[in-house]
């Protein structure tokens, strides 16, 4: 049986689904697909909790790490891409309390062999339920997301209640109230100075930049309006960038700023709604994705490779388990996107619209 995907209500799930107002779809969200730098294998976790390696060059599949004793949904692999980090996080909860105490801790291990490196200590910390426990629980599990695409001592880490940068020279943990960006993964500003987040609120929401010595510095607010889909985003030295079915806007992290511009997408129609257009680097084509309504109330999900310039398409796939931009993961030099879906598994995709990987669940 599948291990459950994250709960709605985990603060990973947030980091997983980005916009709440845009993301929130009320389905699950699928793990994530971490590549190396060189774009030549990708690395992820499947249901027994174990930690794979598939080269795409070789076509082969290795497990790196039997068991991680964690439930980290998503690890993170270093810059340099010879290290992976999970996190084990526990809950424990005494009936009748308003008070959980939590235990977290990092755990590292070589990208290639799968050897365990080194661990950090278990840190402790105290939130406030709000209400009573209904129950005693006595170290609970709780789902992780990582980050490690900043600098080598610094990871990113969202579960167990609380967000945090570990900073692994000084072995501490600095609490920020944010939530890292997640789109493709890349929520680090290319010149590694700091991080883009945000704070769903009910009018919009709030973004914020992060230093590595958790200083906030906020940008501004955003709405989504009620049929917006976002369905490209990119890093424009400080500037981030989201393409969506209505407008670009630019969050500059550097002015502390939010414009927009009215631009509307260059796609071919196809049948279904306008989910995703992901363009590969050095092509002319982009990677669409559509969603197509079912009779049944559910949906079924087009993936395309398009030209629109030459007005040419060309369907790669049917799929039907699909969670809108959060379930692609471009590959470092933007040539290939992997996408997790959850009738068929990990499908890799290049430019041409060939499958050059399809790694059953």
């Amino acid at each position: 049986m599948a291990r459950p995907l994250l709960s709605i209500n985990t603060p990973a799930r947030m980091l997983l689904l980005g916009l709440a107002s845009v993301l929130l779809t009320g389905c699950s969200t699928p793990d994530v697909i971490l590549w190396t730098p060189d774009s030549s294998s990708i690395i992820y976790s499947d249901d027994a909790g174990r930690l794979i390696r598939y080269d795409l060059k070789r076509k082969a599949r290795k497990i790196i790490v039997a068991d991680t004793k964690t439930d980290t949904p998503w690890p993170a692999i270093s810059k340099d891409g010879k290290k992976l980090a999970v996190a084990n996080i526990t809950t424990s909860e005494v009936k009748g309390s308003r008070e959980a105490k939590h235990k977290l801790q990092l755990i590292f291990y070589d990208s290639l062999s799968g050897e365990k490196l080194s661990e950090t200590k278990v840190h402790e910390y105290t939130t406030n339920l709000g209400e009573p426990a209904q129950r005693t629980t006595e170290d609970r599990q709780e789902e992780a997301a990582l980050n490690w695409s900043g600098p080598p001592d610094k990871v990113l880490v969202v579960g167990g209640s609380g967000r945090w940068i570990y900073d692994l020279e000084k072995d501490n943990f600095i609490p920020i109230q944010g939530y890292p960006f997640p789109i493709y993964n890349r929520p680090v500003r290319p010149d590694g100075k700091g991080f883009l987040a945000f704070f769903p609120t009910k009018d919009g929401d709030s973004f914020v930049f992060y230093d590595w010595n958790g200083w906030e510095t906020s940008i501004g607010k955003w709405k989504a309006k009620q049929d917006e889909q976002i369905l490209h985003c990119v890093w424009k030295k400080n500037i981030y960038q989201m393409s969506t079915t209505h407008r670009v806007v630019s969050i500059d992290t550097e002015n502390r700023k939010i414009t927009e511009r009215q631009v509307k997408p260059n796609f071919l129609a196809s049948s279904g709604e306008l989910m995703v257009a992901f363009p590969f680097a050095g092509s002319d084509s982009q990677l669409c994705v559509f969603r197509q309504s079912k009779k049944d109330g559910g949906s079924r999900y087009h993936v395309e490779i398009q030209r629109p310039l030459l007005k040419q398409r060309k369907v790669v796939v049917t799929i039907q388990g699909f969670h809108i931009i959060s379930s692609l993961f471009p590959s470092p030099d933007n040539k290939l996107v992997a996408i997790r879906c959850s009738d068929k598994g990990i499908l890799v995709i290049n430019a041409e619209g060939e499958i050059v990987a399809n790694i059953a669940r």
